[in-house]
């Protein structure tokens, strides 16, 4: 078992109250702030999308805010790792484990939208994190019930993941089609028929030649 994962475990049985052994915790110390935060902004994630109720959910929240602690402190091993957490990294996990709870609610998606703001202040002007981050605020305006804004936000989004040549965001914007078009009523409107369209020519541009 790498120590990356066993760290992932320690940060789980941590927050939910479990008891961790002297050498889970020995593990955890030896990894630098800047790993730790990268293991716990997953771990706070994950548990969002896998939260039962509001006490999980407040569980991943605390995972999160905790890596808050983690931001601008020195990266001894950034050669080993992907990706570093900043403040607008911060707040786009935080937008993620809001829209990721599979309980979210209106209130959520207003939250959420507040730290696309927050993270939009903080933006390193990453056309992969932009891409992303539209890709949430469409998200939240259909958990809130905005079908017409959740398409309007949903076509602004396309280009923009179309040009990061990310397959996860358009999979993502996807989603959100096939959850407008299974609506009963605005299922069959016109608007999300003209979405189904301009998804499909990003998605199999050879149709329409």
């Amino acid at each position: 078992m790498s120590s990356g994962y066993q760290a992932f475990l320690l940060i789980i049985d941590n927050f939910t109250k479990f008891s961790y052994t002297k050498r889970k915790r020995a593990t955890w110390e030896k990894i630098s702030s800047a790993l730790r935060s990268i293991i716990m902004s997953g771990a706070g994630v994950t548990y969002a999308y896998t939260a039962r109720d509001k006490g999980e959910f407040d569980t991943a929240l605390k995972v999160l805010e905790s890596t808050g602690k983690e931001i601008g402190k020195d990266v001894e091993d950034s050669l080993m790792i992907a990706a570093t957490l900043d403040e607008e990294r911060y707040h786009l996990n935080r937008a993620t484990a809001f829209l990721a709870y599979p309980k979210s609610k209106p209130a959520h998606a207003i939250a959420a939208r507040n730290e696309l703001k927050q993270a939009s202040d903080r933006s390193i002007h990453s056309l992969a994190r932009h891409a992303f981050s539209t890709t949430l605020l469409a998200k939240s305006y259909l958990i809130e019930g905005q079908y017409p804004m959740a398409v309007a936000y949903t076509e602004n989004a396309l280009t923009t993941v179309f040009s990061s040549n990310s397959t996860m965001n358009m999979a993502r914007l996807d989603a959100i089609y096939q959850h407008l078009k299974m609506d009963h009523s605005y299922g069959k409107s016109t608007d999300v028929a003209l979405l189904g369209t301009k998804l499909l020519k990003l998605q199999k541009p050879e149709l329409f030649h």
